[in-house]
């Protein structure tokens, strides 16, 4: 509803074919509807396909590898269906990564890159599953800053104060 009444309304440029709006029983056609219609319907199928990737994700990052069948299956889809949506999947998830110029002035290095968090290829029958970025591992440092902080206290502690 919040796209319905955010989204652009557009003006189609064809004119409407007033003589079937003249004859005696014609419903009433809104022909400067089509595209706007058009618009909501294909948002609205993108926002399904985003809900669905979204389930496929969190299955893919669960396994290394995995049988397309039960991928598919996973997703409550044919094998037929899945392959070519497997596919559309990883191209919608490219974009354009700008790199920083110096000076502010518009950088020549652009390249496309992937807006997932998990990098997949497909060999044979199998998806193998990678993650795109290795996550640093902080608890090593959390743990030595707490041994630190007990080692200070204990120091304090045996530090004695008179008046």
């Amino acid at each position: 509803d919040l796209f319905i009444f955010a989204c652009p309304k557009f003006v189609t440029p064809a004119v409407p074919d007033y003589s079937q709006a003249l004859v005696p029983g014609c419903p009433a056609i809104p022909y400067g509807q089509d595209a706007y219609k058009l618009q909501v319907q294909h948002f609205m199928n993108e926002m399904a396909a985003h809900a669905s990737i979204r389930k496929m994700r969190s299955y893919m990052s669960l396994y290394t590898s995995i049988q397309v069948e039960q991928l598919a299956s996973f997703n409550d889809m044919k094998v037929e269906a899945f392959e070519p949506w497997l596919t559309c999947f990883k191209h919608k998830m490219r974009q354009l990564e700008r790199e920083k110029a110096s000076e502010g002035i518009n950088s020549n290095n652009d390249k496309v890159g992937t807006a997932m968090d998990i990098h997949y290829n497909v060999v044979g029958n199998v998806v193998h599953v990678d993650e795109a970025e290795k996550t640093r591992r902080f608890e090593t440092f959390f743990m030595k800053q707490i041994q630190n902080n007990d080692d200070i206290l204990r120091q304090l502690e045996n530090i004695k104060i008179e008046n």
